[in-house]
């Protein structure tokens, strides 16, 4: 086979005005498959697997093989929550109540024993806002950090480069950005530290769960 003959079995070096068409199409129909995949991939993990009927065992069993997620055993993710976050990396003991959502392209980690309440939002992506005709312009991604044993009420938003020490409790309602010191209670838009939370032996005694109770 000649070189000539080569071109025109494979296309490759031709530059007819004729294949232009077919170039364009090979173009449209890659761009297509690629959406595609997405879609589905989006409406199976997103849709399929967090639909609310769903049992429990399965959806975790199921979760496990999402190639974004790192679940250990003990760990629990209700139905209805929306992954979008790459990668979301959970510690043993992780409860996700329904609803919850992770976006963005940073990491998202939660520490062991986290609770995280229904609807609340996590998410890494920010714009830089500093062009007059177009505030959402330009892009940034900081990776979300959540503590061992914090609790996060429910309907928080967690903004990017937030990092929640350990031991914490977010009242429900709250805008956090930034940092917060372990052992505290934060509440408020933005979030503001309340108070100090137990501790040690005390923090262990029967009952704590509901004497730290978070009041709104």
């Amino acid at each position: 086979m000649n070189l000539q003959t080569k071109k025109i079995v494979t296309g490759k070096g031709l530059r007819t005005p004729a294949l232009a068409p077919l170039r364009a199409c090979r173009r449209w129909l890659i761009r297509q498959a690629w959406s595609c995949k997405q879609a589905f991939g989006d409406w199976y993990w997103n849709g399929f697997v967090e639909h609310l009927a769903m049992p429990s065992t399965l959806r975790m069993w199921l979760l496990k093989r999402n190639p974004r997620l790192s679940i250990p055993d003990g760990t629990l993710v209700q139905s209805g929550c929306y992954f979008e976050s790459n990668p979301i990396s959970f510690g043993r003991g992780v409860y996700v109540n329904k609803r919850v959502q992770f976006y963005g392209e940073a990491e998202i980690r939660l520490g062991e024993n986290v609770a995280v309440g229904f609807d609340t939002v996590f998410t890494t992506t920010t714009h830089l806002g500093k062009f007059e005709d177009h505030r959402a312009a330009g892009g940034e991604e900081h990776p979300i950090r959540i503590g061992d044993g914090t609790w996060i009420a429910a309907r928080v938003t967690v903004l990017p480069g937030t990092i929640i020490g350990r031991g914490c409790i977010v009242a429900a309602g709250a805008v956090v950005r930034g940092e917060c010191q372990p052992n505290g209670l934060y509440a408020g838009v933005p979030a503001k530290r309340i108070r100090d939370l137990p501790t040690g032996a005390l923090a262990r005694r029967p009952g704590f769960d509901s004497e730290c109770a978070v009041e709104k």
